[in-house]
């Protein structure tokens, strides 16, 4: 099997057939469409099996409600592709346009695709997509990340999620996404590209994107969003300085850990439960690798109060506050 598209369901009734049939009308002998039902309680995983469940090539997983990381994961451990695509179920992609994909997939073997999407919050109404100007074809990490690099210079439109990418599948082996749904694709797409060395940029929009807050497996999204949010952050830390070059800084986006240990702290002082000896934990964390991580801002009292959330994070949240 060649491409694996994956998709995550939990209780998409009025969007899923537009998105299944998005991919079976243009699915190759070649590729398969694996569908995790996660749960769903509104009869969608029923309608799946009575649908589709007998149609070539397509695999319907049903499990217990475990929220969209862990739906993803189940999804890439059921496929057998070479390369896996993920679609989100309120998605679809545009007429013939997979295709398109399999041809630069097999022209090129990268170890990521990154193609584009046209997103759009009313029906048929699509915003223009941001996208590289040319094809690209990055062959090894300099080419990737090099400081002349234009996937370096434009990195945030391909490292924070795992949507309009075909990823090798083996890039994945011992990686897991983690946490509730949101968040949970930037970091592991950020594992996956650590190890990769070639990277093909396509500017075809193939993916008719729904700009929703709230997406797949959602009722698994805690109240300790941003507590889950920063540990993640700090075990993709762990992960890069396992397996990656320390340098390569924006495969990280080491930035994102301070901000994410900020949230943390302005979420628990907000809801008045902070964990002042847990809050020193996780400072202490940042601060042992402070030059890698602490944003450089241009205003030094942004510095400065950056300097104070690490020490005093009472303090700066009172002085945020006051200053809002």
């Amino acid at each position: 099997m060649f491409v694996s598209v994956v998709t995550t369901v939990y209780n998409s009734l009025g969007t899923i057939d537009r998105c299944v049939d998005s991919v079976i009308s243009q699915l190759p002998d070649e590729c398969e469409y694996v569908l995790i039902d996660d749960g769903s309680t509104d009869g969608t995983g029923k309608h799946l099996e009575e649908k589709y469940g007998s149609v070539h090539n397509v695999r319907i997983i049903h499990q217990s409600n475990a929220g969209c990381a862990e739906a993803f994961n189940a999804a890439v451990a059921h496929s057998q592709g070479e390369y896996i695509i993920n679609l989100d179920d309120d998605d679809y992609f545009f007429p013939e346009t997979l295709a398109k994909l399999i041809d630069r997939l097999r022209k090129y073997r990268p170890d990521i695709l990154q193609f584009w999407y046209k997103p759009y919050e009313k029906e048929g109404e699509f915003r223009n997509p941001i996208v590289f100007e040319s094809e690209t074809f990055l062959a090894n990490r300099e080419e990737m990340i090099g400081d002349n690099s234009p996937f370096r210079k434009r990195f945030s439109i391909v490292s924070n999620t795992w949507t309009c990418k075909a990823i090798r599948k083996e890039l994945m082996a011992g990686i897991r996404a983690t946490g509730p749904g949101k968040g949970a694709d930037s970091l592991f797409i950020r594992q996956v590209l650590v190890r990769a060395e070639s990277f093909l940029i396509f500017p075809l929009a193939a993916v008719a994107l729904f700009e929703d807050p709230c997406s797949v497996s959602r009722s698994k999204d805690s109240d300790d969003f941003a507590k889950q949010n920063l540990e993640r952050w700090l075990d993709s830390l762990r992960f890069f300085e396992t397996e990656g070059n320390k340098n390569e800084r924006p495969l990280l986006g080491a930035d994102q850990i301070f901000y994410a240990y900020r949230g943390y702290c302005f979420d628990e002082i907000r809801k008045g439960r902070l964990n002042i000896r847990e809050a020193k934990r996780f400072s202490k964390l940042i601060r042992e690798k402070r030059k890698m991580i602490m944003p450089k801002p241009k205003k030094k009292t942004t510095a400065i109060l950056n300097r104070i959330w690490l020490y005093h994070p009472m303090l700066a949240y009172k002085l945020t506050t006051r200053s809002e």
